[in-house]
């Protein structure tokens, strides 16, 4: 498997809704799709959707 490209409690936005920030919240192997999927918490609450790396680019601290 390849590296996760990001890490739990990576800042990151989404790069559809570019003003809303989150974090990474967990990520896992997705093993049929071959790819990492990442749970997000936004204001403190984690979401309930899967995203993918292309779907979020991390913000620099």
């Amino acid at each position: 498997m390849p590296n996760p490209k990001f890490n739990w409690y990576d800042k990151v936005i989404q790069i559809s809704k570019p003003e809303i920030e989150a974090i990474i919240d967990d990520f896992f192997w997705h093993h049929k799709d071959q790819r990492y999927l990442y749970h997000l918490t936004m204001n403190g609450k984690r979401k309930s959707n899967r995203y993918d790396e292309s779907d979020l680019r991390k913000i620099n601290m």
